[in-house]
């Protein structure tokens, strides 16, 4: 005989085999084996004569130094002297036998029913150790004891894991008046009352001092299932039977041994829906609260997202500086070299028409985000400077970065207000280029009476004591090739970044250091990719470190853009294009990562396959691709990784859509998008999404065609629970009809939008309840209830 010792594992114990005398065993009982222990790991081996269809009881007994292994606590506790476990054997065949059995507090729950029946009979003890095997849903005595965390274990494993468990979880909390003495002491005391509450021929066990065992113990099991450090990967369904009938309030009396008892389908179902319902709401109650990322939250990635967003609140400062400032005087030196090299005649460039964040006053589609002019002697008042007139008084360079606009309307007419990084740029006899930048606001009047315009104001936003505009210089170092720019260096600073979407400056200044390359077209000089890499740190006026954007590396790939008569970009083969407007974006890969002191995010954002609407008036990506990880760090160095994922887009049919005609069922475009992301938080299970979708932009909303969303939960990368939602178009092709399916549970939902209930089934057929979609309570044939409403 082999076997393990567990109230958790029992090491050192000394291990006894009893033949009852007239059922019973007492002090003069002789054991069958002698210098019989359990070894560091709770393991037993030892060999005895007995008797086919003879009972026998295993005994372990503490010692002194007889130790357990507490799974509720995860110590190693000292057990009492005499704290013993029983387990009954009754061999079924003569002759040499291998066997094994296990020890726990419910083989002792079964050994205990036996001896308070009329003692350790034959009779009895197959009658106990069928009734407990009823109870749990196999018998305990044949499985081997694992964590809750092995891997590979089988689901008898696992459910006896968790009751292992949860008889701990009621030790450590008193639940069942075991409140008093050492740790040892109150686990001895809860075995003995589980072994009171035991019965021959009922699984329900018995009340003990007004406290109803069943109950508690079930109470036990659902705290243990919701407590990721005890649940492990146990998932809840493998408890559905044994909590079933621990809850049973009537025809609980144990099928007779050697029979078959009747399976309550119904109940099994309800209870392991229950327990579902209990994980969903522990998992996503704990990780998340209402109000979002807030300094308020409560859910453990709440707190995590909103120490990340409030360090990261000013990430787009120096990603707009990096963007606008760089694109701004890189487009300025092209337009020099182009212009002094003859490729064109234009002292003026402009890009990105319509990008410029506003206080939506008005229509400002005409301005571009960057613009940039050729003059004869220009100084930081560009209101006072000359345009160029020829190649050869085309002597600097002034750029814009345009970050806001607002515009009022006036007795007279209206002014227009803008807040930009402006830029002087002076070539140098070594090829390099000094620049000065300064953060300005604009503002530009009209008068109605001569219908023109001008620059009314243009004043610096930083300045220093003595009230001068404050310059932020650097050097621009380009390569040329055959007349052409192919290559760059950008190293200084640059003024204040404005913050999110509106005119208030977010820090002091950045300073940057950028390297590139460029392809350029040989035909027409066209730039076809520019590569990018380098840092931009964003920095207050103490000098000190806010955050730092570095880009590993960038790759930029440029297609040719044309305008029309009325200077609106256009597809160079669209019928409507008089003139080259240089190039557009077509693909973007950007590998970067930006850091704070307390937060840092790093990942990769790509799109492209860009292509020109039906009309030759609209350019746009097809594909495109976000993946990366936010993280947050203590003052300690420690390091969450609290979110992660990959987001994709697709967008079809688009060559053939027409943006210049209204959205209809013949003129539209679909896209389709999938996100597969993990949230994390300490001491919680890893929550992994994947969504994916599909929407048809044949109006002006458009309409979903299709949605899925899985739901699983990660203990130790092994999925606990895995939930499906689905969502599908009915006849008039909305989403109206949704389903939602759990496989461990065998439960599934499906209903129509806006349905006031949901029926729950148990494998597809089995109605077990209904669910109200309003308060999310669920009420179950049996009449009990439970909620799905996890506070959100």
């Amino acid at each position: 005989l082999t076997g393990v010792a567990a109230k958790g594992l029992m090491a050192f114990a000394d291990v006894n085999v009893y033949e009852p005398k007239d059922g019973v065993i007492d002090n003069t009982s002789t054991s069958l084996v002698s210098g019989v222990s359990t070894d560091k790991d709770g393991k037993y081996s030892l060999i005895f004569d007995g008797t086919q269809g003879l009972p026998y009881v295993i005994k372990v007994t503490a010692k002194a130094g007889t130790v357990h292994a507490d799974e509720a606590t995860g110590t190693s506790q000292a057990l009492p002297v005499g704290f013993a476990l029983r387990a009954l054997l009754v061999p079924a065949t003569s002759g040499a036998i291998s066997t094994a059995v296990t020890v726990t507090p419910f083989s002792e729950m079964a050994a205990a029913a036996a001896s308070a029946s009329g003692g350790v009979t034959a009779a009895n003890a197959t009658q106990t150790i069928s009734t407990s095997s009823q109870l749990l849903g196999f018998d305990a005595r044949l499985v081997e004891v694992k964590s809750t965390s092995a891997s590979g274990s089988s689901q008898h494993e696992q459910t006896l894991a968790v009751m292992l468990t949860a008889v701990s979880q009621l030790a450590k909390t008193g639940a069942i008046g075991c409140a008093t003495g050492s740790a040892g002491d109150k686990t001895q005391c809860v075995v003995q009352a589980l072994g009171s509450a035991s019965a021959l021929n009922s699984y329900k066990l018995s009340s003990t001092a007004g406290v109803d065992v069943s109950a508690a113990l079930s109470a036990a099991v659902s705290t243990v299932l919701t407590t990721p450090s005890l649940a492990g990967t146990v998932d809840s369904s493998a408890l559905a039977v044994a909590v079933t009938n621990l809850g049973c309030t009537s025809n609980c009396v144990a099928a007779p041994a050697g029979t078959t008892p009747p399976v309550a389908a119904s109940a099994t179902a309800i209870t392991a829906a229950k327990l579902l319902f209990t994980e969903i709401k522990s998992d996503w109650a704990s990780m998340f609260s209402r109000g979002g990322a807030a300094a308020v939250a409560t859910g453990v990635a709440n707190v995590e997202a909103f120490k990340f967003k409030t360090t990261m609140e000013n990430v787009h400062a120096p990603v707009k500086t990096l963007l606008g400032d760089s694109g701004a005087v890189l487009m300025g030196l092209d337009l020099y070299n182009d212009y002094k090299a003859g490729r064109t005649t234009s002292v003026s460039r402009s890009r990105a028409p319509g990008e410029v964040s506003s206080d939506g006053s008005a229509n400002f589609s005409n301005y571009s985000a960057v613009g940039c002019a050729l003059y004869q002697d220009l100084n930081a008042n560009a209101a006072t400077s000359l345009l160029a007139t020829s190649i050869a008084n085309a002597n600097s360079i002034g750029c814009s970065a345009r970050y806001f606009l607002s515009y009022r309307t006036t007795n007279t007419g209206s002014v227009t207000t803008e807040w930009r990084h402006g830029f002087v740029i002076t070539p140098n006899a070594d090829g390099t280029f000094s620049y000065s930048a300064h953060a300005r606001r604009s503002e530009n009047t009209y008068v109605r009476s001569t219908n023109r315009s001008s620059q009314t104001a243009n004043v610096g936003l930083q300045q220093d004591s003595s009230g001068a505009v404050l310059a932020f210089v650097g050097t621009l170092a380009p390569t040329l090739s055959n007349g052409d720019i192919t290559g760059f260096t950008m190293v200084g600073e640059l003024p204040a970044g404005f913050v999110m979407g509106g005119n208030t400056l977010a820090n002091f200044k950045h300073s940057v250091s950028l390297t590139g390359s460029k392809t350029i077209n040989a035909a027409n000089s066209n730039t076809t990719s520019t590569t990018i890499s380098g840092n931009i740190a964003s920095i207050d006026s103490n000098g000190a470190t806010l955050s730092t954007l570095t880009v590993h590396n960038g790759l930029l790939n440029t297609v040719p853009v044309s305008r029309d008569a009325s200077g609106r970009q256009v597809s160079p083969t669209a019928p409507t294009a008089v003139s080259s407007a240089g190039g557009e974006i077509s693909a973007v890969t950007l590998n970067l990562a930006f850091a704070t002191p307390t937060a840092a995010f790093e990942g990769v954002l790509s799109f492209g396959d860009s292509i020109w609407d039906k009309s030759g008036t609209e350019f746009q990506p097809t594909k495109a691709t976000f993946s990366g990880a936010a993280r947050n760090t203590t003052v300690a160095g420690v390091t969450t990784e609290f979110l992660s994922g990959v987001f994709t887009a697709n967008t079809t049919g688009y060559a053939g859509f027409d943006a210049t005609k209204t959205r209809s069922a013949s003129n539209s475009f679909g896209t389709s998008a999938q996100f597969v992301g993990k949230v994390s938080a300490p001491n919680r299970p890893v929550l992994e999404i994947t969504f994916g979708g599909t929407h048809l932009s044949n109006s002006h909303d458009g309409v979903t065609q299709s949605a899925s969303l899985q739901y699983r939960t990660l203990v130790n990368g092994v999925p606990r629970t895995v939930v499906n939602v689905t969502g599908s178009p009915d006849a008039t092709g909305q989403i109206k009809n949704f389903s939602l399916t759990e496989a461990s549970a065998n439960l599934s939902l499906n209903w129509i939008d806006k349905a006031t209930t949901i029926k729950l089934m148990s494998n597809t057929t089995l109605e077990i309840g209904s669910l109200n979609t309003a308060t999310g309570l669920a009420t179950f044939t049996d009449g009990s209830s439970a909620s799905l409403d996890i506070g959100l």
